[in-house]
């Protein structure tokens, strides 16, 4: 009697999984959209704060990314300070913005964007030239962090810029954008631009062509056209008193993109950008900040090859709901790049005005300087990485 129960217990279990196996679950709507999208317009935001550990540091300021992640980048003098701390942006800057890319018809698109970048910890506006200020005429050890930027407090610090786009005519944009340059190297460079672990995305000195302020162009247009493979591009700037930038600059990009090859070069020449000097160069409560004028020559060559690791994979229905989404695979990609700037007086001299976000560059005529480089400054940059 006893087998006889347990095998018609057998019987029922495996009844029962066969049953389950063929049943479906009534779907329930997600309450969730599946993006932050309407009519084109997507709203986006990104959070970015961890902890950190320097052997060689600065005690967290008010500042852009919170600490001074590279010090090997500045001409600082560290003094050995170890720095545990709660610390923000270290894989990118955080931010808020809208991106549109709307039909309107014929195949034409308004597109734009508007992003402002901002210190996590605080919530205020990411603000490189006030953490200069704060350290106004203080010597190295009494310094807290500080760093130089093209982001100073402006409500719109990032990009911001409207425009219209046809896959026949190309794209037009005009406003605050940024430079080839920087679009070069976000691309480019291995360790997406990370404020904590790559030099190209600490320092500005690259994606600003020699000047940091002079990454993102304000009262600019960018052009740009794609045929097969091949794209081109063409970006102009008047330059203006609080810009990063008082004379004018242009730049130019011509690359091809060809199953997993990618390749971009990218000249840019900039009157009058903005070099601000180190915080000990400004006196004691300084309302004002000490800067170098230059004008900035540049030439950049860019590339990367992609390989497939293995077939395509389904996207994994728990994190990707959008049912059209590309399937995915693993990948290897080589990078390489390299960079040469040449830095040289400004053609026309620039006796006074503002750095980014409005903050004076001169309490004397003699401020900014505009003979900093009585030889040209030359840098080259050489990179290469795996991903």
């Amino acid at each position: 009697m006893k087998k006889a129960l347990a095998l018609a217990l057998v019987l029922a279990g495996s009844a029962g999984t066969a049953y389950a196996a063929d049943w479906t679950p009534p779907k329930v709507p997600d309450p969730l959209p599946d993006s932050l999208t309407w009519n084109g317009i997507t709203f986006y935001a990104t959070l970015d704060y961890g902890y950190a550990y320097q052997t060689n540091g600065r005690p967290v300021g008010s500042v852009v990314s919170t600490l001074e992640f590279i010090p090997f980048t500045t001409t600082r003098n560290f003094t050995g300070q170890r720095i545990s701390t709660i610390a923000g942006n270290g894989l990118q800057q955080s931010n808020v913005g809208v991106k549109i890319d709307t039909p309107i018809g014929n195949g034409w698109n308004i597109v734009g964007r508007i992003e402002s970048g901002f210190d996590p910890l605080t919530g205020e506006f990411a603000n490189g030239c006030v953490s200069f200020l704060q350290n106004a005429g203080l010597n190295y050890i009494q310094q807290n962090s500080n760093a130089d930027s093209g982001r100073c407090g402006q409500a719109l610090n990032g990009p911001a810029y409207g425009g219209i786009s046809n896959p026949l005519y190309g794209t037009l944009t005009v406003g605050r954008q940024q430079t080839f340059q920087l679009d070069g190297i976000a691309q480019y460079d291995p360790l997406a631009l990370s404020y904590a672990f790559s030099l190209l995305g600490y320092s500005g000195t690259n994606g600003g062509s020699g000047s940091t302020q002079a990454a993102r162009w304000d009262e600019s247009a960018k052009y740009m056209y794609e045929y097969g493979p091949f794209h081109a591009g063409a970006m102009f700037s008047s330059g203006s008193s609080g810009s990063g930038m008082f004379g004018n600059g242009y730049g130019f990009d011509v690359g091809a993109v060809y199953r997993g090859f990618s390749m971009d070069a990218v000249f840019t020449k900039e009157h009058g950008a903005v070099n601000l000097q180190t915080a000990v160069n400004d006196p004691l409560n300084s309302t004002t900040l000490a800067a170098s004028i230059s004008d900035n020559t540049a030439y950049s060559v860019m590339a990367k090859y992609s390989w497939s690791l293995g077939p395509a994979l389904a996207p994994a229905p728990y994190y990707i709901k959008a049912a059209n989404a590309e399937p995915q695979s693993d990948k290897l990609t080589l990078y390489a790049g390299y960079t040469y700037i040449d830095q040289a007086n400004p053609s026309t001299a620039i006796t006074f005005g503002d750095a980014a976000g409005g903050y004076p560059l001169t309490i004397s005529g003699i401020l900014p300087d505009n003979n900093a480089f009585t030889t040209d400054k030359i840098l080259q940059f050489y990179w290469t990485g795996l991903k």
